[in-house]
């Protein structure tokens, strides 16, 4: 999730809260023993696709402001290939139970581009403060 977290960061995350759209969250990995943390790209009954390098949801151009400009891209690099839900998930929109996640370094990120929809129940929590390292203490 650079430039967002770092690896050694240490994060609280609760589920008291409703998950939305953009919401950074903790789950259970589908495709490892571990805990990964994502954002929220897409809830249920959200379509899903980037042209680009822009982000369509439902149709609408959306601004992703957290996101790494395209520093250190090479010419004619995207940050991320296009794609629609639909050839990801095989869904045309996100089914109920379920979220579309994508991390903020596109590049590198493994995400539901790669291992398609996370089931709701798999969510930990969403992330409401950073707290370590203690230079980079943060309330979400």
């Amino acid at each position: 999730m650079a430039p967002t977290f770092e690896e050694a960061d240490k994060v609280i995350a609760t589920k008291t809260t409703e998950i939305e759209r953009f919401d950074q969250i903790v789950f259970d990995a589908p495709d490892a023993d571990e805990t990964y943390i994502k954002r929220v790209i897409g809830v249920p009954g959200d379509s899903i696709e980037v042209r680009n390098d822009v982000l369509y949801v439902n149709g609408a151009e959306t601004e992703e402001p957290y996101l790494d400009a395209k520093d250190g891209l090479l010419p004619g690099q995207k940050l991320m290939g296009d794609f629609t839900l639909l050839e990801k998930t095989g869904y045309e929109t996100v089914p109920d139970g379920y979220l579309f996640v994508m991390g903020d370094n596109r590049l590198v990120s493994k995400d539901s581009r790669t291992f398609g929809l996370i089931q709701e129940d798999s969510v930990i929590g969403e992330v409401q403060l950073r707290f370590y390292p203690f230079t980079s203490i943060k309330i979400y």
